[in-house]
């Protein structure tokens, strides 16, 4: 599966594989497209995180 990393809203969503390679959050032009692998790398280093709906604040991660 394909992700779109938006660099205007900032954010990942799934990417459908549209024509144009634009944000399915906010319609913007500005990011990349990136596999289910690039984006399981950036979680385990940090770049990429999840946000607890809760607090609105980064995730803690689970210990194994």
């Amino acid at each position: 599966m394909n992700y779109f990393r938006c660099f205007d809203c900032k954010k990942v969503a799934p990417f459908m594989g549209t024509l144009t390679e634009k944000c399915p959050l906010c319609q913007g032009y500005n990011g990349n497209v990136i596999d289910s692998q690039q984006l399981t790398e950036g979680m385990d280093v940090g770049v990429f995180y999840d946000i607890d709906l809760y607090t609105g604040k980064r995730m803690k991660k689970k210990r194994k």
